[in-house]
């Protein structure tokens, strides 16, 4: 469910959906733009002041899936709630896969659900992030302590997925305290990430489950410093110029 239900070898740019509300007992992937895409390009897309309420099926702000699609310079500021007992909810995408990329993106707004939840993305399996980042508040209520996952980033990410030169500065919380709950992943399987960074603003591991290499908490005044983001282009891609924490230069 979407503007569109799914986009098959298509191309979306230069688009902006605002002010919209969705709601569905039984859709498969919700997303304002795209319930579905598979082998698609979108780039230059706003999607703002939205609010999404289902209880089925992947959810993202800007699609529920993707497969085999690249996304670029995509704002996304959606508010999601989901009584999903198994799909996976992100603030930009449910779940990403068949070799997906993202890039120069980011999402904001409050992720609040039963299980499977993530910022930024729900599920990165087989995809590749860069240069991305969320400030998303993500709350679950878990219904399954030993599955589920909750990440301030992504909820899981899977062994050939890589995410890079990316960051978290929201929140997450287990709201009964169980699951697998981390400040930037509940579930990492991957070791392909790098230069990846985490607002240290609460009691939990940074990944919960599985190795935290290549990402590391910061403290508020950190995020003020650009000493601290190692590996970012702070001439070309990012900026810290009258923010407290990275921007793009051609996108924010």
């Amino acid at each position: 469910m979407g503007l569109f239900e799914t986009l098959l070898n298509a191309t979306v740019k230069n688009l902006e959906i605002s002010s919209f509300s969705f709601a569905s007992q039984n859709a498969s992937n919700t997303g304002a733009l795209a319930g579905k895409t598979i082998n698609s390009t979108i780039e230059d897309v706003t999607v703002d002041f939205g609010e999404i309420v289902v209880s089925s099926g992947n959810i993202g702000g800007l699609a529920g899936e993707i497969t085999g699609t690249t996304i670029s310079r995509i704002k996304s500021n959606v508010n999601i709630y989901t009584s999903s007992q198994s799909g996976f909810a992100g603030g930009l995408i449910g779940v990403a896969t068949g070799g997906s990329n993202i890039s120069l993106s980011f999402s904001s707004g409050d992720i609040t659900g039963l299980n499977n939840l993530g910022g930024f993305v729900g599920n990165a399996e087989n995809a590749t992030i860069e240069n991305s980042y969320t400030t998303s508040s993500v709350a679950g209520k878990t219904n399954d302590a030993s599955t589920s996952v909750i990440g301030g980033f992504a909820g899981n990410i899977s062994a050939n997925s890589s995410i890079s030169t990316s960051f978290m500065y929201g929140s997450v919380e287990s709201l009964n305290s169980l699951g697998n709950v981390g400040v930037f992943a509940g579930v990492n399987n991957s070791n392909n990430l790098q230069s990846n960074y985490a607002w240290n603003v609460n009691n939990y591991k940074i990944i919960f489950n599985g190795n935290n290499n290549g990402i590391s908490f910061l403290s508020t005044t950190e995020f003020f410093e650009q000493s601290s983001f190692t590996g970012f282009d702070f001439i070309d891609v990012w900026t810290l110029e009258n923010s407290n924490y990275p921007l793009f230069k051609s996108v924010d």
